[in-house]
C-alpha cells in the first residue's frame, strides 16, 4: 500500500494528500503548500498514539515527501 495518496480536491486549484500511515489528510492550495494548508485527523480506532502525536509525526514526514516528490504541485 502506498503511504501517500494525492488527489485533486473538488475545489479548483486545491489538492488533498493523505498520509495512510498516520491517517492524516492535508488540503492545500496548488503551489502554496507552505502557506495554504489545512490538516484533518482521520478516525483510526487502531491508532496507538494520540491524534496530536500522529499529526506531529506526519507533518515532518509529509513535508519531506512534498519537497522530494511533489514540489511541482506543492511549491
Amino acid at each position: 500500500m502506498e503511504r501517500y495518496i494525492l488527489q485533486p480536491s473538488e475545489n479548483n486549484g486545491w489538492w488533498v494528500v493523505t498520509d495512510m500511515k498516520y491517517k492524516i489528510a492535508v488540503l492545500f492550495k496548488e503551489h502554496e503548500f507552505t502557506t495554504k494548508k489545512y490538516a484533518s485527523i482521520l478516525k483510526d480506532p487502531d491508532a496507538s498514539e494520540s491524534e496530536i502525536r500522529r499529526l506531529l509525526r506526519s507533518t515532518k514526514d509529509l513535508n519531506h515527501y512534498m519537497r522530494d516528490a511533489l514540489a511541482h504541485i506543492a511549491f
